[in-house]
């Protein structure tokens, strides 16, 4: 079968669209292939804008329950809030600058994604195995790892960015 090359499509949507719409883009106009391209990354039908938002509203409270579940069930993600709003407050009155709060906020972002998912994979695997099994333990530890390296390097960067600050603070004092 010959490959379908699709304007300014990754190659992993072209071959998608080619299983799709076997039909060659040489007898489709750019603007054709555009539209069958959009149409795959919308899901191949065209939904109204209310169907969008209605299921996006959805989406985004499913969401929110589950940032709740978390801070409801996992201690962890409420030590790491704590930790996140005393920097907040640190580096409010350590007046950093624009860059900092931005490299603060996507290490603060990535930690608590990574607690998330940790917490998806604990529940995941308490469901699949309630009692102890090795393949089990060895996923949830590999979850936790996965925050504990994230936060480590998170505190060794508000270390470098905060810890002059706080020495000139000091040394002022």
């Amino acid at each position: 079968m010959q490959r379908i090359v699709y304007p300014n499509a990754p190659n992993e949507i072209a071959m998608k669209l080619q299983v799709s719409h076997p039909v060659y883009c040489n007898f489709f106009t750019p603007h054709e292939c555009k539209a069958r391209w959009v149409e795959y990354l919308w899901g191949m039908e065209k939904k109204s804008l209310y169907t969008l938002l209605v299921h996006g509203s959805k989406r985004f409270g499913q969401a929110l329950n589950g940032i709740s579940l978390s801070w409801e069930s996992e201690l962890t993600m409420r030590l790491h809030l704590v930790a996140m709003t005393v920097v907040c407050i640190a580096a409010y009155f350590l007046e950093v600058s624009l860059f900092e709060w931005m490299v603060l906020f996507v290490l603060f972002g990535l930690v608590m994604s990574l607690e998330l998912m940790n917490t998806a994979v604990e529940a995941l695997c308490n469901y699949v195995q309630a009692e102890d099994h090795p393949a089990i333990k060895r996923t949830k530890d590999l979850a936790a790892g996965a925050v504990l390296v994230a936060s480590v390097f998170a505190v060794a960067i508000a270390i470098i960015l905060l810890g002059p600050k706080v020495w000139d603070l000091l040394q002022a004092a």
